[in-house]
Formats: structure tokens, C-alpha cells, sequence
């Protein structure tokens, strides 16, 4: 109440909303991550608070069949009742999977988005 502030500094630090641009030309692929995030193996970047993997699924089937297929692996690494929805990226068909609530722990609430 009625102070004047004469001065102000930030304490040193990585600022939290930094963002880098990965880009891979094998996959026509391009976004952007946390730049806190290192490469910790080919097309794979790591954080306390996340990742990201590239990777490919070779196949003739329509997007929303291998969606599924990834989605109720018998392994289910997506929980037993994984949501999925179809959406477009960037004009490509597209589909998000997020886990359900028995994900098993080891999959840390790991979700996909696989794109055509």
C-alpha cells in the first residue's frame, strides 16, 4: 500500500516454458517439446515431466483398425478400457489413445497419438 518498487530481479534458472522444435525428415514430422527434454535414444527425448517416440507401423489397414489394434494389445498397455479418438492432424487422419484407470503402473500413464 503506497510502496514504490524500484527494482526487480528474477532468480537464475531454465524458464519452465522454453520450447525446442524436433524435426525428422524420415517421418515428415515436426513439433515442439520442453526444451529441458534430451535425447536419451534414436527419435526418443526425455523429461521428469514426460517424452515423446517416434516410430512407424507399416501396414495396409484403415487408420481407425490399427488404432484399435494398438489401443487393446493383449498386453494391454493402454489399461483394459483405453478411449480412443479420431481427429486430423495437420489434414492426416488421426487418432489419440488414453489409458484407463488399471493401466499397469510401469506404463506411467503413457498415452499414443498415431497419425497416417
Amino acid at each position: 500500500s503506497g510502496a514504490l518498487m524500484t527494482s526487480l530481479q528474477w532468480s537464475p534458472g531454465t524458464d519452465p516454458f522454453s520450447m525446442r522444435t524436433y524435426t525428422d525428415a524420415v517421418y515428415q514430422v515436426q513439433f515442439e517439446y520442453p526444451a529441458h527434454w534430451e535425447e536419451v535414444a534414436d527419435r526418443r527425448y526425455e523429461g521428469r515431466d514426460g517424452f515423446f517416440q517416434i516410430s512407424a507401423i507399416a501396414t495396409d489397414e484403415p487408420l481407425h483398425f490399427v488404432c484399435r489394434n494398438e489401443a487393446f494389445h493383449p498386453l494391454f498397455p493402454y489399461g483394459s478400457h483405453p478411449r480412443i479418438f479420431n481427429t486430423l492432424i495437420e489434414n492426416q487422419e488421426a487418432c489419440f489413445i488414453f489409458p484407463s484407470a488399471d493401466q499397469p503402473v510401469e506404463m506411467r500413464r503413457q498415452a499414443a497419438l498415431l497419425v497416417r
